[in-house]
């Protein structure tokens, strides 16, 4: 039901029109910031006298959109009739629930055809109507257009691409409400079938609730997977059963919403069912939502002028990686890789720092070998000796339970990250966990193609690699408790001296328990 796809994105820069935005939430937002772009005169309305004194000065929504910045030149009121009045065109951006009630406020306001385009969605429970039938009944001289499609207003005030259909009753309103709209990150379709656009983003909160219930009970991908494939099915079902076309439903307004809303994080029906899923009560989950808000509040921020700031003040800035480098996209195991860059070099411009210059990089290395996921893995053990290692460094999923991947430190594979990342710096972690053995064994080269080497291969060749062990002796003491460098058995400092021969990097500190003071500064 697409009417109008255009093979450019370039809309007419030459029309500029007076719009007026209807509600100052998340949404209504974004597409003032979105309309603002494309050049036009946007005035926000809002209900709370408060709120529009506080977005008047700042020039940020700090609970709704953090760290997006709004233009000087929009306007804020809590006059309804100076943000409808010889505006081109009213986009309301309220509550469903609210819809009906400020759509007879703006009745009076309203002037003949005037467009009105109706961005949230919902449908009334007392009379089952949508949120643009109930527009019409209150407003009846109004033009009622619908925007629909997997759109979160937190990446559309981000200015991430987004794809969305508007729908109108003529194709006229369409178009020209999708040249008001469209521009290079926020391409828009048209559509005729209002109806099962607005059925389809309604239908699917029910869906994302039982995925978040999925969710929180702990599920798989698999349920959801069947939630969103039958759930779609019965949208669809009941849909053109009221009179939605089908293509609504298998597009954008409706699979297309459907997984955006069960997936995403975003999404508050979504996490409305983690919470139910968890066994929360309604008021439990008012409460925690609360409660983790107010915790969370204070340190949220805008990252990148946040630095910027703390740099120019002469602070110290300290960027902590998560995966290692051979999870990196391009150094890292492909295709056993993350989607990003990992390495040490890449975490000021990840962090809106670009320009920042890293003067130190600890690795952090684990006495032995771990690994979660798949991959090539050339000293894994299996049995008796991984069961122990795994067992004496408790490498299970925090909060899966499965058992890790573990083997001997690889001096190969540690040398490469080493060079990788830059490291001027090695933490070595966990070295407690190897004092049950009576020797250490040692992944000190690999043997491919019937030659030893030092290298580390090509990634693709890596499956083909064999460990060369050797074994240095081990101290079978507890060394927890130590925490000077020359009160560790002296086997115990061969075994760091010798890796740290091996690997080409300093280690500095020495890891000898769990607790935050179990360390050992050399």
């Amino acid at each position: 039901m697409s009417a109008r796809n255009s093979t450019k994105y370039e809309r007419n820069v030459n029309i500029m029109a007076n719009v007026g935005i209807m509600g100052a939430g998340s949404w209504g937002t974004a597409l003032a910031l979105l309309l603002h772009k494309n050049g036009h005169n946007v005035t926000v309305w809002s209900i709370n006298e408060d709120e529009v004194k506080m977005l008047s000065p700042k020039r940020e929504h700090e609970s709704k959109l953090p760290g997006v910045k709004i233009p000087d030149d929009m306007e804020f009121t809590s006059q309804m009739e100076s943000a409808i009045k010889g505006k081109d065109f009213i986009v309301l951006a309220v509550p469903s629930p609210f819809t009906r009630s400020t759509a007879r406020n703006m009745k009076p306001y309203v002037a003949e055809g005037q467009i009105i385009v109706d961005v949230a969605k919902g449908i009334e429970e007392s009379t089952l109507m949508t949120l643009s039938q109930q527009i019409e009944e209150e407003i009846p001289q109004a033009n009622v257009a619908v925007l629909s499609g997997p759109s979160h207003a937190e990446e559309v005030g981000r200015g991430l691409p987004t794809i969305v259909v508007i729908g109108a009753k003529t194709k006229e309103t369409a178009e020209y409400l999708q040249d008001m709209f469209m521009n290079e990150v926020f391409r828009v379709y048209t559509s005729p079938d209002m109806l099962g656009m607005e059925l389809g983003g309604s239908l699917k909160n029910v869906i994302a609730l039982a995925a978040g219930i999925a969710d929180g009970l702990g599920y798989g991908d698999n349920t959801k997977a069947a939630l969103i494939t039958r759930g779609i099915a019965e949208i669809a079902r009941l849909g053109v059963k009221m009179g939605g076309a089908i293509e609504s439903f298998t597009g954008l307004t409706g699979i297309g919403d459907l997984i955006v809303t069960c997936a995403s994080m975003h999404s508050r029906n979504r996490r409305a069912g983690i919470l139910i899923g968890k066994g929360y009560t309604m008021d439990e989950m008012m409460a925690w939502v609360e409660q983790y808000g107010q915790r969370v509040k204070p340190y949220v921020a805008d990252t990148s002028r946040y630095l910027h700031q703390a740099q120019a003040a002469g602070k110290s800035i300290l960027f902590e990686g998560q995966l290692g480098a051979l999870r990196d996209l391009d150094y890292g195991i492909y295709p056993y890789t993350t989607s990003s860059n990992t390495i040490a070099s890449y975490a000021p411009v990840g962090s809106g720092l670009p320009g920042a210059s890293i003067d130190e990089v600890v690795g952090v290395v684990k006495a032995y070998s771990s690994c979660v996921g798949e991959g090539p893995f050339v000293c894994e053990w299996f049995g008796a000796d991984a069961e122990k290692l795994r067992d004496a460094g408790d490498e299970y999923g925090a909060k899966t339970g499965r058992p890790r991947r573990v083997g001997p430190i690889d001096i190969v594979a540690t040398r490469y990250g080493i060079q990788c990342q830059g490291a001027t710096d090695i933490a070595l972690t966990k070295l407690d966990v190897l004092s049950y053995m009576d020797e250490i064994p040692i992944c000190a080269r690999y043997e491919l193609n019937g030659q030893e080497t030092d290298a580390f291969p090509f990634p693709a060749v890596l499956p083909d690699a064999k460990p060369v062990m050797t074994a240095m002796l081990g101290w079978k003491c507890d060394i927890s408790g130590v925490r000077k460098w020359e009160d560790l058995p002296e086997a115990a400092r061969n075994y760091v001296e010798y890796v740290e021969r091996e690997i080409g990097c300093h280690i500095t500190y020495v890891s000898v328990g769990p607790e935050r003071d179990s360390i050992i500064i050399r």
